[in-house]
């Protein structure tokens, strides 16, 4: 596993990698094998991620996100899980189509500002949450004790993000 460039710094990485991998129960164990050849053990339960760079969160029953500052991780992903190549899951490049902020407490009290319920705060590592922010669905993932990380649509236009935009993660 990659030691996370995500630690409470002020350097961000340039680049974020956002992979989508969805799947029936029959493509469970294909995601679970192109998984474990990126260094992850076993997929997340729902509501919880397993790894920090890369890391893999729950999304839905069906669907799983896998988030990496590395692009060789995203290659390898799409690759191995790549339409057409197992029957009942494929992998999609969702980099363009998702925004990725970091929540630290250095950012904090500019996130503060933001319309978030605390109850849907992840507490510990490992822990992801569904919320919404302004009327618009996020996905909270608490990476360390003091990092979470906030995942939206890119094409979202909230006003209010942009108190925490130093701290966004390009995808």
């Amino acid at each position: 596993m990659v030691d996370t460039p995500w630690a409470p710094t002020p350097a961000l990485p340039s680049r974020v990698h956002i992979v989508t991998l969805r799947f029936l129960e029959g493509g469970r164990t294909a995601v679970d094998e192109a998984m474990t050849a990126l260094g992850l053990a076993g997929l997340p339960d729902p509501g919880r991620s397993v790894g920090v760079d890369p890391c893999l969160l729950w999304s839905r029953p069906s669907e799983l996100l896998l988030i990496c500052s590395d692009a060789r991780f995203a290659v390898l992903a799409l690759n191995e899980l790549r339409p057409g190549r197992h029957a009942q899951a494929y992998a999609l490049d969702s980099s363009d189509g998702m925004a990725v902020f970091r929540i630290t407490p250095a950012s904090g009290s500019r996130a503060t500002g933001l319309p978030l319920d605390a109850q849907s705060l992840p507490r510990e590592p490992g822990q992801v949450s569904q919320t919404r922010c302004d009327g618009v669905r996020v996905m909270l993932v608490r990476i360390a004790p003091d990092t979470t990380l906030m995942l939206t649509d890119r094409a979202v236009d909230m006003p209010r993000l942009g108190a925490i935009g130093s701290d966004a993660m390009h995808a």
